[in-house]
């Protein structure tokens, strides 16, 4: 524990406002998170666009003055925007909005939610464990995956098991 805290003065225990200050900035990382995946699901069709929609969020970010109206540009609701003011600021809804901060945040959370898409479509895909996955067979698991962007990532579906590796297309590797 750090003694800072109080751990070693108090026997061992953590005292409650340091547990109440834990609490606090979780709950804040998560509005962070939620609002980040919000983002990201409304201005993409798919996992597979989470990049290209957080490096524009990123642009829209860059002028901190300007971002609230990019971010509405981009088609951002503006309830959602004026969350990220709250969010985003250093104390929730205290002081500034950090806009840099969220488009790290866009940006993060596109890389991991991409690696998992591909991580599921080659998963899916080589189930013969040969590590080669048909050209065709990769163009039909991501069009499919792309087609399931009706609901935010943690609802989507996963490309069926079939086998689909092999066939007599050039093959990626």
């Amino acid at each position: 524990f750090d003694p800072s805290m109080g751990a070693v003065q108090n026997g061992g225990e953590v005292p409650a406002e340091a547990i109440a200050k834990l609490l606090r900035a979780y709950i804040h990382s998560r509005q962070r998170q939620d609002l980040t995946e919000s983002i990201l699901t409304a201005l993409s069709r798919s996992q597979f666009t989470y990049v290209s929609a957080a490096n524009a969020v990123a642009k829209a970010c860059k002028d901190e003055a300007q971002a609230p109206g990019n971010l509405a540009a981009l088609g951002v609701a503006p309830d959602l925007v004026h969350s990220v003011e709250r969010a985003f600021a250093p104390f929730v809804g205290q002081g500034p909005c950090n806009y840099r901060a969220l488009a790290a945040c866009c940006v993060e959370l596109a890389e991991e939610l991409l690696d998992h898409a591909l991580w599921r479509v080659f998963t899916a895909a080589g189930q013969d464990h040969s590590g080669v996955l048909g050209v065709a067979d990769l163009e039909a698991a991501l069009a499919e995956e792309g087609s399931r962007a009706a609901g935010p990532p943690s609802q989507g579906g996963q490309a069926d098991g079939g086998d689909t590796a092999g066939g007599a297309e050039p093959a990626a590797r």
